[in-house]
Formats: structure tokens, C-alpha cells, sequence
């Protein structure tokens, strides 16, 4: 099989996922424990081992593997803080667990078995959420990538499951890139959270095709990894740079939204919104309409701007000391009627 490990440079997120298999052979008692974690497209770290206490039920099992991979995560985590590259301050590293019922022992602050081994690992994995290490989401079990790692599964699922840890490698470029939102937007950077822009129960993919009827109303947009300690804050600017036509865009970029002080603990709605959100009408041609997203470590003063045409991302982030964009993600739109596909040589 022609699988190996290939990172493909974006987005750049440390993600965790952990598993465990309680004890289904009467002639063992300890359970299987697995956890990897990926970085770039690829695995980084990985193991699957034997829990060396013995688990009386699913839950002590997946609690104590949980354990084992937020200290992974924590080393992890300070190693990619001392690349002098690597954007600071460090978002939680998001830790994917298929337990819901280890996930809400976590979230607990008391623990309130009687297990010493247990009550350790309860104090150890609640400090990394309360100290912002990483952050509890729940994934299904056939999504869980370190599922192969605790024990034996059907050959399709082995091969969905490989393909996201060893991905070959992609023969295109980054959509941004394609898309040449990297340069006529943005400058080159590098990904630290996932961003997800949903209108109406669609997402929004990059290159993905909207119509005007579509994105009337503002759409939910969600930042994976938030941590509710976190301190730190978010603005989100959502611009058009092919305005008002894409042979002529004099007025690029067009501001449509822009929202700040978005709290890691919170959603957008709690976020401040410096200027309404103006649903697209493109009158000639296909427009891109880009999502970026900062963050930075204390709440910002943000004037609204005098007007939305000319609105210039990379002026507004130096203006304001954003830096880098941390996430990125655009989608095209037309004026309705016989659509066709933007092309970029």
C-alpha cells in the first residue's frame, strides 16, 4: 500500500484523538489504550499500549487514556512554542474523545468516585482545560482516528481511518492559493484554528459556490477550540475583493462584515459587531467573498470605517497590531442565473 506520512502545510493544527477498548477477551483484564495526534495533514505522535490499571468500565478505560494524551498534548503543545515561527499565545490543543460520559467527568470539577488512580487522572486532565492546554470535543466513534489503534476493525474503515492519518500526497495546491485569495488579500500564513462558516446547513468550502438567495442572512459561524478559560479574543472580517466587477475592482475589498472581541469562551453573537453584516449582490461577474479571522490577547477598540469600499485587510491588521490571520476560508457568488465556474490561470 502506498501510504506514508505526508504534511501538506495548511491548515497547521495540533489535534488530538484518543481511545480506548475495554476488556473484551475473558482471558485478559487490562484494556487497550490508543491515542494519535496530527499536525499539517499527518500523524506526529501515536501510541497504542495496555493500560497498566485495570478499568471496571468503559468509561475508567477512556478516562484514563484521556489522561495519558493531554500529557502528550502538553508536550506537544510547549514544543511547537518554542518554534520561534509558531504564532503566539497557543490555542488549546483540540482533544477529540468518542466518550461522552469520560467527557463530562472531565468537564466536572469534582470527582466524585473512589478511585485513587481515577481521581488522579481527574485532577491531571481538568487542570489542562482550566489552564487553556487543551479543549473536549466530542467525535463519533467512526471518526475517530485513533479507533485502529485499540482494536480490530473492518478493512473499509481501516483504509477511511489511514487515509486521514497518512494522507498521500496532493497533487493541487492550497485553495487559497488556487484561489488567489493568498495575494490579493492576504499574505502567506499559517493556520492555528479550524474556522467553519455555515449559512442555512451549508457549509462553506473553500471555492464553493453560493447564490445570492443563499446568503441573505448572516451565517453561524463557528471557531473550533475554543476553550472556556481561554482569556484571548477573536475578530472576523469578511471582505469582497472583486468589487464592484472582477475584470475592474476598483473598490477592492469591499467590506461586508466585521465583527471583533469575539470571546473564546462564547460564539460570535457575543462577539462586537463594528459594521452590519451586508448580504452579497454581485451584479457582474464571480466574486470571491473571504472570511478572515485574528485573535489577540485582550479586548480591541475598533472604529468603524468611514465607508466599505477600499477596505484593505492587511493595512487593518497592522492598524490595529492583529498580526497574521489565524483561519481563512472564502466562497464564490454570482448575480442569479446560468452559473458557471471561476477560472484562475
Amino acid at each position: 500500500m502506498s501510504w506514508g506520512l505526508n504534511f501538506v502545510g495548511h491548515p497547521l493544527v495540533l489535534e488530538g484523538y484518543c481511545d480506548a477498548n475495554w476488556v473484551t477477551d475473558s482471558d485478559e483484564i487490562s484494556s487497550t489504550s490508543g491515542y494519535v495526534f496530527t499536525l499539517s495533514g499527518g500523524a506526529v505522535s501515536w501510541k497504542s499500549g495496555k493500560q497498566t490499571c485495570i478499568a471496571r468500565s468503559t468509561m475508567e478505560a477512556e478516562f484514563i487514556v484521556l489522561d495519558l494524551a493531554t500529557q502528550e498534548a502538553d508536550w506537544l503543545r510547549n514544543l511547537l512554542i518554542d518554534i520561534p515561527l509558531w504564532g503566539k499565545p497557543s490555542p488549546p490543543v483540540s482533544m477529540h474523545c468518542d466518550s461522552q460520559a469520560a467527557i463530562c467527568v472531565a468537564k466536572n470539577s469534582v470527582y466524585n468516585g473512589k478511585k485513587r488512580h481515577i481521581r488522579v487522572s481527574h485532577e491531571s486532565v481538568s487542570q489542562f482545560i482550566v489552564n487553556g492546554v487543551i479543549s473536549l470535543d466530542y467525535v463519533r466513534t467512526e471518526k475517530n482516528l485513533a479507533d485502529p489503534f485499540t482494536k480490530g476493525l473492518s478493512r473499509r474503515l481501516v483504509v477511511e481511518l489511514s487515509a486521514v492519518i497518512l494522507p498521500t500526497p496532493r497533487s493541487g495546491r492550497d485553495a487559497l492559493v488556487v484561489g488567489q485569495v493568498i495575494g490579493d488579500v492576504l499574505d502567506p500564513f499559517i493556520r492555528f484554528v479550524n474556522l467553519r462558516v455555515i449559512y442555512e446547513g451549508r457549509e462553506v468550502i473553500n471555492a464553493s459556490e453560493f447564490r445570492p438567495s443563499q446568503i441573505v442572512y448572516p451565517p453561524r459561524v463557528v471557531i473550533q477550540g475554543n476553550d472556556p478559560s481561554a482569556s484571548y479574543f477573536f475578530t472576523l472580517v469578511m471582505v469582497d475583493p472583486d468589487a464592484p466587477s472582477p475584470g475592474n475592482p476598483t473598490e477592492r475589498e469591499y467590506l461586508h462584515w466585521l465583527v471583533t472581541n469575539i470571546p473564546a469562551n462564547g460564539s460570535i453573537n457575543l462577539g462586537q459587531e463594528v459594521m452590519a453584516y451586508e448580504s452579497p449582490r454581485p451584479s457582474l461577474g464571480i466574486h470571491r467573498y473571504v472570511f478572515v479571522l485574528f485573535y489577540h490577547s485582550g479586548l480591541q477598540t475598533i472604529t468603524a470605517p468611514g465607508w466599505r469600499q477600499n477596505f484593505f485587510t492587511r493595512e487593518f491588521a497592522e492598524l490595529y497590531n492583529l498580526g497574521m490571520p489565524v483561519a481563512a476560508v472564502y466562497f464564490t457568488c454570482q448575480r442569479e442565473g446560468g452559473y458557471r465556474r471561476r477560472r484562475f490561470d
